[in-house]
């Protein structure tokens, strides 16, 4: 996942909560579902992707799509969305 940056959950919901997360892609691998974000740098207009990590610092994932489809509505408050749900490169 090269370019992705590790983020807590908080700072996350910050971002939402913000209304900056540009783009965010709901992605299926054999280790389970898992969701990365988008927010562009104010001052260099870079996009950085983002993917929350546990409390142990590593990357979180859910075993199934709905309980991580729930949890960003729960969470976030993503409600509705265009999904284009894809499986990760291996």
């Amino acid at each position: 996942m090269a370019g992705v940056q590790l983020i807590q959950e908080q700072d996350a919901a910050a971002a939402f909560k913000q209304g900056v997360v540009e783009n965010l892609q709901v992605i299926g691998d054999a280790n389970g579902w898992y969701y990365t974000f988008q927010v562009r740098d104010p001052i260099t207009g870079s996009i950085q992707t983002f993917r929350t990590k546990t409390s142990r610092g590593h990357a979180k994932c859910w075993s199934q799509p709905s309980t991580l489809f729930r949890h960003l509505q729960d969470v976030f408050g993503v409600a509705r969305g265009s999904w284009h749900i894809k499986q990760a490169e291996s």
